[in-house]
């Protein structure tokens, strides 16, 4: 009995070690880019870091604009269908690319991710000139990490939560098993105090449901959720009935500045 328990200790430590060095190859999955400096919208934003890849498509008179981060296997090229949904609703939108992802330049790296995030809200506060509680984050599965990051860290008008995850190493347990534990979202929403609203699908194979559940339940108040039946990770616009999701995003952002009250899981 002793050997075995030391031997699972030793795995345990093992496995630890293994996570340490390997968790940004773990964590992040960059491809070629999708795009080039000559699409549009596309601006390379020189940053104390480093050059910063972003999307920019604003709408004359937008009250608010949308900062978006985005999920493990896009870049900016992948982005013009939610960037069109954003600016029909009338918003303007801002997305950046990570380390290593697009034309932003290095490896990725957790803090590297948060680097390019602070770079993407210093644009549109600096240089933009737009005021923090018409900004709303917008982060889609591991674009929850960096979203999550901004909101404890600066004022913002809301978060929006979609397929998000409580972390890194619980995404696919309630419980982290090893010290290494990168994008503790569910942490910092225990502290974020903007309203939120938590998108997720109950057929999610890459982010489990219950993940965003549990992010959602540890969340603070003020915030919302909509859990759509039959959508999975990568459908959940198109799993709604027509219309509802641009309807859930209008009526959050439109609002955002504003107290939420908890309202009824929603399931369309």
């Amino acid at each position: 009995m002793i050997r075995v328990l030391v031997f699972l200790a030793l795995l345990w430590i093992a496995l630890n070690i293994f996570v340490w060095f390997a968790i940004d190859s773990l964590m992040f999955h960059p491809h070629r880019a999708a795009y080039g400096l000559e699409d549009p919208g596309i601006l390379l934003v020189e940053d104390s870091g480093g050059p910063v890849g972003m999307m920019w498509r604003p709408v004359a008179g937008a009250t608010k604009t949308v900062l978006f981060s985005h999920g493990n296997g896009q870049d900016l090229g992948n982005l013009t269908q939610i960037a069109e949904i954003i600016n029909a609703l009338g918003y303007s939108f801002l997305s950046y690319d990570y380390p290593g992802y697009g034309v932003t330049p290095d490896h990725p790296t957790e803090k590297g991710v948060y680097r390019t995030a602070e770079a993407a809200y210093r644009y549109l506060t600096v240089d933009r000139k737009i005021a923090p509680e018409n900004i709303v984050l917008m982060g889609y599965s591991i674009g929850s990490g960096p979203s999550c990051y901004l909101a404890e860290k600066f004022p913002v008008a809301g978060l929006i939560f979609q397929c998000g995850f409580t972390s890194v190493g619980r995404c696919y347990n309630k419980y982290r098993l090893t010290f290494c534990d990168p994008f503790p979202n569910v942490r910092r929403l225990k502290r974020i105090r903007c309203p939120k609203l938590f998108l997720h699908g109950h057929l999610d194979q890459v982010v489990p449901f219950n993940r965003g559940r549990e992010a959602f339940a540890a969340a603070a108040e003020p915030k919302r959720c909509v859990w759509v039946k039959d959508a999975d990770h990568y459908n959940i616009w198109l799993a709604m009935r027509p219309g509802e999701y641009q309807k859930e995003l209008r009526e959050f952002i439109g609002t955002s500045s504003e107290n939420l009250k908890k309202e009824p899981e929603a399931t369309p």
